[in-house]
């Protein structure tokens, strides 16, 4: 195979372009309305792209958030984890939390007789409130059925928010600069907590101690909290964060 003299190439360059023949009209139009669909497609798929880029770094930046949330949270974990380790204390016994139970049920149980002969005379969003004031002190319960969830059901819910110390914060206002820390895991059904209210503008710092604990009952179950005698605390690393502060104990009995 020979290759054309350059000279023979310059001059098919130079020859004139050949004109496309002029489609007939009904074939122009059919033409354009195909390029007209063609550009909406492109259109339409370009706005979804557009979109999903738009969805896609909104999810991106959601996650980073939640990634740098908990880092923040581990962090703090560990700082309280280190500081807990200073603390002196009496740990309690399974004896100790059953006993409490015992004595607890029965207190429960009376208080359940007061308000029955007393029955609340209306309710708010499904939810009784009834009051007692003895001796100078204030008891209130706030009760509510829920229907279509067996005992088990509400119990394991209410145990899983009551042992998140970072919901159990978050029960407070934060203006109120409420934190709760677990001294001792007693077993899976009793937990040992402690908790601090330290206001900014307060010079009083109430605290408590209180044994978080759940057991099961011939009707149901129960969730209790019951305060402890501070003084099992030998060691409080609460104080180092409160100088020049007075410490108010606070008693919790609650269900």
């Amino acid at each position: 195979m020979t290759l054309e003299p350059l000279e023979d190439l310059e001059s098919i360059g130079e020859l004139e372009p050949i004109e496309p023949l002029p489609l007939a009209p009904a074939g122009r139009e059919k033409r354009l309305l195909q390029l007209a669909r063609v550009r909406k497609e492109l259109y339409e798929e370009n706005e979804s792209l557009r979109e999903r880029e738009m969805t896609f770094a909104k999810a991106y930046g959601s996650l980073q958030h939640i990634v740098d949330v908990h880092a923040e949270d581990d962090k703090e974990d560990d700082a309280v984890f280190k500081r807990t380790q200073l603390m002196v204390w009496r740990k309690f016994k399974i004896d100790e939390c059953l006993e409490i139970n015992r004595v607890a049920y029965g207190r429960i149980v009376a208080d359940i007789e007061k308000h029955r002969r007393n029955p609340h005379k209306g309710t708010t969003l499904g939810w009784a409130d009834r009051r007692r004031l003895d001796d100078g002190v204030m008891s209130y319960c706030f009760s509510k059925f829920f229907e279509g969830r067996s005992s088990e059901e509400l119990a394991e819910n209410t145990w899983q928010l009551g042992a998140d110390m970072k919901r159990a914060s978050r029960f407070f206002s934060v203006f109120l600069n409420v934190d709760v820390h677990i001294v001792q895991h007693v077993d899976m059904n009793n937990i040992v907590c402690l908790r601090t209210v330290n206001q900014a503008d307060h010079d009083v710092v109430l605290k408590s101690l209180y044994l978080l604990t759940r057991f099961e009952t011939e009707k149901g179950f129960i969730i209790l909290v019951h305060g402890l005698d501070p003084a099992r605390l030998e060691d409080d690393f609460t104080t180092l964060a409160m100088v020049g502060k007075a410490e108010v104990w606070q008693d919790d009995f609650r269900w």
